[in-house]
């Protein structure tokens, strides 16, 4: 709209008294704020259809045919870290929305343009799809201009609370129509083949997206429903191919996906490369489903819809710590349950640190016997293949944490003779061959020994390395300082010695060694090539990237989920790869994660305290990175939460001051 001038060249509005600017400023703002509310159709029923037009490159809509529904090519997020610069750095100011648009604009189409930046990580160029399109998915493609997304060149355009996904996906188009879910007869048919891992995950989702048909039953018969202008088609089959049924889980496992929803009643469709990439879609499929009561059916709204997603990241972490507050198996199993609704794929068990040291080992068994709070508070070899097994089948790795050679005094309760005194017992004792011995017997009891195996059998184990606290420890002690002088070392060179013979230990054991920030600091590039490296407290990941490490990003200023008063607007707003170039964030940053310390946190308040500002991180973590307005998120966010709530998931208000708090007042979920 032009703007009006007034006498001497002032905007009219401005020529107005203080009260009428003060009504209109307020009215512009209510106007604002109005336009980010959560879209009603996903609470209630389909009559409700709200559909936000988005204008394709060359200002012309698409409009579909009336057999797909009216569909309309929906705004598609950027392919990569450089092309929509966060917070509008290309215009050298914050949230520059107009900038960042305009950006997207003169990207290339996403045939010509190569994946930059962290989504290189997934090693996948816009147009490639997992494994080779199926005749019905390529059939799919040529009817549905939902589907189109990577034929032509696209807008990209922040949504307001848009689509009903989280987290968001990278790219996807929907339409206008509402179809039919048949509750009764829904069924999921593999014709590439199925698996064990994959006919559980069938099982699992029919659950969470038929929440009110119970024992294969509904009173409701959907084959009797009549197609209108609102209802052109009845949903009764889930086709999922998978190209590698193989149930193995690692950090390279593939995890994009392809799914497809008609308007007219054919078959859904869902295409991956793996299991865990269908285990996603099937996510995304049942975050779309929703149940009208009035009408005792399921329906999806905005049909068609086509969606090509994957990982910005490989690694979606959320730490979890069973030392200072144990956490027993059933607590860890739901809370596990949780990770897949936000797609987080890494569960980081800091399971022993100078509290208490709960996992029992075979080969070391005074370890728990005195180091654990109680009997009754450890953890069997068998209850951690449980745990780890249980994860894998829901898409979640599990790397095991053994923190070395501070936060361990829990090891001398039950071997005293790897701590310097019993008055000062960490750093570990460098000097005697005890100390290698028992560290590499607790290594073998978790890793079986070889890659890819024992109880946790990921290829990464972290070793801590954090918050070491020499050099008092280890000079007061009279037999440690006598070592160090005959060899000529310093506190530092100890401390080297150490690192490098314990990561030498996991390396044997075929394990990639994982460490936290102020290992780098200490050895620099005198560290193993090969550790990856997690910045906790400095994020300063930019020379370590540079020199060819790779990195983990959970800040603590951001990420830290026991600091209970950081808002969920800051975790999203986070940036991990803030200091370095789109290149090098999508060749050494991992990932990163939301870090939830047990000092304040037990059983009782886990999933309260994580949730729902662990899944701020999880979007960060697996959307593009140009998907950072807390404006557009909040109503997606809102509708994710109540979504936890219908799961039975616990969660605090996302308005809440500090993360424990109670409920503010009597209201509906939307409005927390």
């Amino acid at each position: 709209m032009a703007r009006v001038e007034a006498t001497g060249g002032e905007p009219r509005w401005l020529a107005c008294s203080f009260r009428t600017r003060l009504i209109l400023v307020m009215a512009w703002t209510m106007c604002l704020a109005l336009g980010y509310l959560v879209p009603l159709e996903w609470a209630g029923s389909p009559q409700y259809v709200y559909y936000d037009e988005i204008k394709l490159a060359g200002d012309q809509d698409r409009l579909g045919s009336a057999a797909d529904g009216g569909a309309r090519l929906a705004a598609a997020a950027p392919a990569g870290d450089a092309e929509v610069p966060p917070n509008g750095a290309a215009s050298g100011k914050r949230g520059g929305d107009s900038d960042a648009r305009a950006a997207a604009r003169r990207k290339p189409p996403p045939s010509q343009a190569s994946s930059q930046g962290a989504d290189a990580a997934a090693s996948r160029d816009d147009g490639v799809r997992p494994g080779p399109a199926s005749e019905l998915l390529q059939r799919y493609r040529k009817q549905l201009p939902a589907c189109a997304f990577d034929q032509q060149q696209q807008q990209h355009v922040k949504k307001r609370s848009w689509p009903p996904v989280w987290p968001h996906p990278h790219r996807y188009g929907n339409g206008t129509a509402t179809v039919v879910v048949d509750g009764r007869q829904l069924r999921f048919t593999a014709p590439d083949g199925t698996s064990a891992d994959l006919d559980a995950a069938f099982e699992r989702y029919r659950r969470l997206m038929l929440p009110h048909t119970y024992d294969g039953l509904q009173s409701h018969d959907a084959a009797s429903v009549q197609p209108t202008e609102a209802t052109v088609g009845v949903l009764s089959e889930i086709v999922v191919r998978v190209a590698n049924l193989s149930g193995e889980l690692q950090m390279e496992t593939d995890e994009a996906y392809e799914l497809v929803v008609p308007a007219d009643g054919s078959a859904a469709l869902i295409e991956a490369g793996t299991v865990y990439g269908a285990y996603h879609a099937l996510e995304t499929l049942s975050q779309l489903m929703r149940y009208d009561f009035d009408n005792d059916s399921y329906f999806i709204a905005h049909a068609p819809w086509c969606f090509y997603d994957r990982p910005r990241f490989v690694h979606r972490e959320i730490l979890v710590d069973s030392s200072r507050h144990y956490l027993p198996v059933p607590t860890l199993l739901r809370f596990i349950e949780s990770l897949p609704y936000a797609k987080l794929n890494v569960l980081h068990w800091h399971i022993v640190d100078r509290q208490a040291f709960p996992f029992h080992s075979p080969r070391r068994p005074l370890l728990s016997q005195r180091g654990a709070w109680s009997a009754a508070e450890r953890y069997s070899v068998g209850d951690v293949a449980h745990v780890v097994e249980f994860a894998r089948r829901h898409g979640v790795r599990v790397i095991v944490e053994l923190d070395m050679p501070g936060h361990a005094d829990s090891w001398c309760k039950g071997y005293p003779e790897v701590c310097p005194s019993e008055t000062c017992r960490t750093p570990l004792n460098p000097t005697v061959e005890a100390t290698y011995e028992l560290i590499s017997d607790v290594l073998l009891d978790f890793t079986g020994g070889q890659r890819g195996a024992g109880p946790v059998s990921d290829n990464l184990l972290h070793l801590g390395g954090d918050e070491v606290g020499f050099p008092h420890c280890w000079n007061a002690t009279p037999a440690v300082a006598r070592w160090l002088t005959q060899r000529n070392m310093t506190t530092e060179d100890g401390l080297e010695y150490f690192l490098e013979r314990t990561q030498e230990i996991a390396r044997s054991f075929g394990r990639t060694v994982v460490c936290w920030e102020e290992t780098w600091f200490d050895l620099r590039q005198r560290l193993h090539k090969d550790t990856i490296i997690q910045f906790w407290a400095s994020g300063l990941i930019k020379t370590p990237v540079k020199y060819g490490y790779r990195v983990l990003w959970c800040r603590q200023g951001e990420w830290y989920l026991d600091h209970l008063s950081t808002s969920w607007q800051k975790m999203y707003r986070a940036e991990p790869c803030e200091t370095v170039t789109a290149e090098q964030c999508g060749r050494y940053v991992l990932g990163g994660a939301g870090t939830m310390w047990g000092e304040h946190v037990d059983t009782g308040v886990l999933h309260t305290t994580v949730w729902p500002r662990m899944a701020a991180v999880a979007e960060r973590l697996w959307s593009p990175r140009a998907v950072n307005d807390t404006l557009a998120a909040a109503g997606r966010l809102r509708i994710w939460r109540c979504l936890l709530e219908q799961r039975g998931v616990g969660s605090t208000e996302l308005k809440a001051q500090h993360a424990m708090a109670a409920p503010s007042n009597p209201q509906s979920c939307l409005d927390t």
